[in-house]
């Protein structure tokens, strides 16, 4: 059912605590190091919060996250079943290289769903898979115009009275 039950709760986890992989000017082992605080510390904060709040949908929304991710993902695809994954991704020129093209296969193999903004994004993903979506980023504004009735009515029937909402 699309139908919403109760209060419709949202969080964002921000990451400020990943530290940035600068391969280039460190040494292998500071990389290595860096790359498990990093996987270690996001899966820590993953199981935490999904014990905590029982999500019913995890989005992360970048490959990089969703490689440090990959351990609390596949904790959750076991122990939670009905937890819907998905994996959003926005950029075509990230990190280039065989090992990111494995996990990246990995990463749409594991979560339910793969979102790509543009075509030229899912081409270069290069996967037959109806688990990648196409959705284009920004609104149709002809289609989608602001009416305060329909909102209030809306806010009303979903709880959303004190939540800052945008569309």
């Amino acid at each position: 059912s699309n139908d919403f039950k109760g209060k419709i709760g949202e969080k964002t986890i921000h990451t400020n605590f990943i530290k940035k992989l600068n391969r280039d000017n460190s040494s292998i082992l500071k990389t290595i190091i860096i790359f498990f605080y990093n996987l270690f510390g996001l899966t820590k904060v993953l199981l935490k919060l999904q014990k905590v709040n029982k999500f019913n949908i995890i989005h992360i929304n970048n490959i990089i996250l969703s490689i440090y991710s990959l351990p609390a993902i596949i904790y959750f695809k076991f122990m939670y079943p009905r937890l819907t994954l998905v994996w959003h991704t926005q950029n075509i020129n990230y990190i280039e290289g065989k090992w990111i093209r494995v996990l990246e296969k990995l990463v749409i193999h594991i979560f339910d769903y793969t979102i790509v903004v543009s075509e030229a994004i899912k081409e270069k993903i290069n996967i037959d898979s109806k688990k990648i979506k196409l959705l284009y980023s920004g609104i149709d504004t002809n289609l989608f115009k602001f009416n305060s009735s329909i909102r209030l009515t809306l806010k009303n029937k979903y709880y959303l009275d004190r939540k800052i909402i945008i569309g």
